[in-house]
């Protein structure tokens, strides 16, 4: 399954290279925006959530969406390849 990951770290500890690990540890792994990565992993939606929501404190915010085959981009064409192999 292909989910979409946002976040916004704020103040005071924006763990950046925890959360980095996190999300690089959840499967395949493609960093399309500065806060947007494409995950593709076995996990659902709420268990990839709770991984990455560990990583990060109360005043941070996380979004982790499924993916479904109906999508349109302007990533670049690293995100296009990644997304036509796995979305």
């Amino acid at each position: 399954m292909t989910h979409l990951v946002s976040y916004d770290l704020n103040r005071p500890g924006q763990k950046y290279p925890e959360l980095f690990a996190a999300i690089e540890n959840l499967g395949s792994v493609q960093k399309i925006l500065k806060s947007a990565w494409l995950v593709d992993s076995t996990l659902k939606t709420a268990d990839i959530f709770q991984r990455l929501w560990a990583t990060m404190d109360a005043t941070d915010h996380l979004f982790v969406n499924e993916l479904t085959t109906d999508w349109k981009e302007h990533v670049g064409p690293k995100a296009t390849e990644w997304l036509e192999r796995y979305a």
